[in-house]
């Protein structure tokens, strides 16, 4: 996660990584996405998926249904924090992080 230091809610964005990929993405392009992010005033939270980067779990086992459970997993702690705007949090994904979470937003309606 991160954030600049002033005090009050941000909107957030929730940084979605492509398959196989862990939380930087392709080169750290994630890493470079959400320091331009928080300089605008966001507050960004990356994450991978199980069995990716440094994560537990077995990605041998992944389905898009079980991505799309992490990113709603992801999407419901920012929500349920103090800093966050609840009103204006936003999605980047990538590659296969978009079918994961158009997946979780249809299963949300």
């Amino acid at each position: 996660m991160r954030k600049s230091d002033k005090k009050g809610k941000f909107p957030a964005i929730l940084l979605v990584p492509g398959f196989g990929m862990d939380l930087h993405e392709y080169n750290g392009s994630f890493d470079e996405i959400a320091k331009v992010l928080v300089n605008e005033g966001f507050l960004t939270l990356q994450f991978s998926f199980a069995g990716c980067g440094k994560s537990e779990g077995d990605f041998v086992e992944m389905t898009f249904r079980r991505q799309a459970a992490q990113v709603r997993d992801m999407f419901e702690y920012l929500v349920k924090r103090e800093d966050v705007d609840k009103k204006r949090i936003g999605v980047i994904a990538q590659s296969c992080g978009v079918p994961s979470t158009s997946t979780e937003l249809l299963e949300l309606n």
